[in-house]
This record gives structure tokens, C-alpha cells and sequence, in this order.
């Protein structure tokens, strides 16, 4: 079976809150039980660059 979430988030990392931080520990957990991943942000804050879902947070 094939498992997909979209995950929607107005911030995600680097940009540091509460629910980005949630997030940091909930994605690797549904992909460690067969779940592929999709983030979807927005991109107000330039310079940041995308997070490949495999660095340390």
C-alpha cells in the first residue's frame, strides 16, 4: 500500500516555533512507518534554503 501525506504548514525549518518543531519529529516518525512526505510552506523569508528531510535539526 502506498502512503502519501500532504503536509501543510504556514512555516517549517529553519524558521523556529512550536509547530515546527512538532513537525521536525513528526515527519521522520510517518516515514519511519512507510509514509512519503510532502511539505508544503510558504517562502516569505528569503535566504533560507529548502531542508532535504535528512539533516540534524
Amino acid at each position: 500500500m502506498n502512503r502519501k501525506i500532504l503536509y501543510w504548514i504556514d512555516f517549517f525549518l529553519p524558521h523556529i516555533g512550536g509547530s515546527e518543531i512538532f513537525s521536525a519529529s513528526l515527519i521522520p516518525a510517518l516515514q519511519e512507518r512507510g509514509y512519503e512526505i510532502e511539505i508544503v510552506t510558504s517562502s516569505e523569508v528569503e535566504g533560507f534554503r529548502e531542508w532535504d528531510g535528512n539533516s540534524e535539526i
